[in-house]
């Protein structure tokens, strides 16, 4: 079916008003999608596919072989960050392309990463993939939690986007072995390389 919908900009979706109902969106995404599902959903979660990643990345010899063993290490302890945060059917994918407008009400598209995850794993997906800043951040944390915003929910947060940063540079890292479309994809691995790092950093302070 298609949709007649505006072309959003990172700025439209990024404003308060917008910010709000995706949030909303999210929860009604976390607390009741699930009660519509018609066929098996996998347990498809983001820490199972960013192992599946490594693994492949181990098998194809990839020339970031010396990289690998840190990037796991990190990503445990990414992980280890979320575990008190309640499992909930996500979309796992907020892409801001992904977020449809027909001028009256949003609509979400492409759920085939779709799955069971922390429940704040949209969240910074959403702040990750249109660039919130902090004030924007605690916005969407304090509307979906409607309480104050605690240092351990701060730190599974940033690390919950950390997380999604590196699933990004894994996947690039695949696709210098596996695309074949003409794109310059050793580039985008150090571009996302490069931010990733600068990420970690900021999350040690």
């Amino acid at each position: 079916e298609y949709i007649e919908c505006k072309n959003l900009t990172l700025q439209d979706i990024s404003k308060e008003k917008n910010l709000l109902k995706l949030v909303n969106i999210i929860k009604i995404i976390h607390n009741e999608v699930f009660n519509y599902l018609k066929n098996p959903n996998l347990f498809l979660n983001i820490f199972q596919m960013i192992y599946f990643k490594f693994h492949a990345l181990k098998k194809y010899n990839s020339s970031y072989n010396d990289k690998l063993n840190d990037l796991i290490e990190d990503f445990k302890l990414f992980q280890s960050e979320t575990n008190s945060h309640k499992i909930v059917f996500t979309h796992n994918d907020f892409y801001y392309k992904n977020i449809l407008y027909d001028g009256k009400k949003f609509w979400i598209i492409d759920w085939e990463y779709s799955g069971f995850n922390p429940n704040i794993l949209d969240l910074a997906n959403l702040s990750r993939n249109i660039g919130l800043n902090e004030n924007e951040d605690n916005f969407i944390l304090e509307e979906y939690f409607r309480s104050p915003i605690t240092s351990k929910l701060r730190s599974g947060f940033n690390a919950i986007k950390l997380i999604s940063i590196l699933n990004e540079v894994i996947w690039w890292m695949l696709a210098e072995i596996k695309s074949k479309k003409n794109i310059d994809c050793k580039s985008i691995t150090e571009e996302k390389l490069k931010r990733y790092k600068m990420a970690k950093q900021n999350f040690f302070k």
